[in-house]
């Protein structure tokens, strides 16, 4: 198993739209098979800076949700907001 942390930075007059199309993605992605959990979160000190916080069993399973068409319709739905690249990192546990 390993973690995905991805953050993505939006605008900040569309972030309720962002929410709520970030709330229905993670409640899709958590029933994909392979993962073990979808959790979105915002930054306390940047209102407008979101982190999907992701465990997946493995590779395949993870790279699979991203055919998935709900994860391309937030893709599409959300790629305007968005002030710059989402920046993602792949972690193993240390312990």
């Amino acid at each position: 198993m390993f973690k995905v942390i991805a953050r993505m930075e939006v605008m900040p007059e569309k972030c309720d739209f962002f929410i709520k199309n970030l709330a229905e993605l993670a409640i899709k992605a958590e029933r994909c098979k392979g993962c073990c959990a979808y959790e979105p979160v915002m930054s306390r000190e940047e209102k407008n800076v979101f982190f999907i916080i992701e465990e997946w069993v493995n590779d395949e399973f993870f790279k699979a949700h991203f055919e998935e068409s709900f994860m391309k319709d937030f893709e599409k739905n959300c790629k305007e907001v968005l002030l710059d690249e989402v920046k993602v990192s792949v972690c193993d546990s240390i312990m």
